[in-house]
């Protein structure tokens, strides 16, 4: 292989991890969007009980 050839794959590479990180965070903000509805329904159930 050669120089060029080593610098292609690092970039290919590099470039790949970058999207596995920009995937990985886009999951990150669904799950916590996730937990955010769970929490607001369980906040908006618990009030619904003290006005019951």
């Amino acid at each position: 292989m050669t120089t060029v050839g080593v610098k292609d794959s690092k970039q290919q590479l590099m470039q790949a991890f970058q999207q596995i990180i920009i995937q990985r965070k886009k999951l990150e903000s669904k799950i916590a969007t996730k937990q955010e509805e769970a929490e607001k329904s369980r906040n908006s159930a618990s009030s619904l009980c003290i006005y019951s």
